[in-house]
């Protein structure tokens, strides 16, 4: 006897698309906000935590520009860290 195939997501639920981007779209704004207020504050790890958030959730929903985005975000953040922490 074969082992039953296990359903995919749109055979799941052919709702389930719409409802991450809803999603997205109902949580972007309070992440760029703040991503936002960590830059104007310089707090780095509310940068960080935001930007990886919105990238990852933006990658997910196929909004790559962003999600690009949050990554150099990212990426200038740890440099920028790294930098005060070797003047010390």
């Amino acid at each position: 006897m074969r082992a039953a195939v296990p359903p995919t997501f749109v055979e799941l639920d052919q709702g389930l698309p719409q409802q991450v981007i809803e999603i997205y779209l109902d949580s972007a704004p309070d992440l760029l906000e703040q991503l936002v207020q960590g830059i104007r504050q310089r707090t780095s790890e509310q940068i960080l935590a935001a930007a990886h958030t919105l990238g990852v959730c933006s990658a997910r929903v196929g909004a790559n520009e962003l999600a690009e985005l949050c990554k150099k975000v990212s990426e200038v953040t740890h440099a920028v860290d790294t930098l005060l922490v070797e003047e010390k």
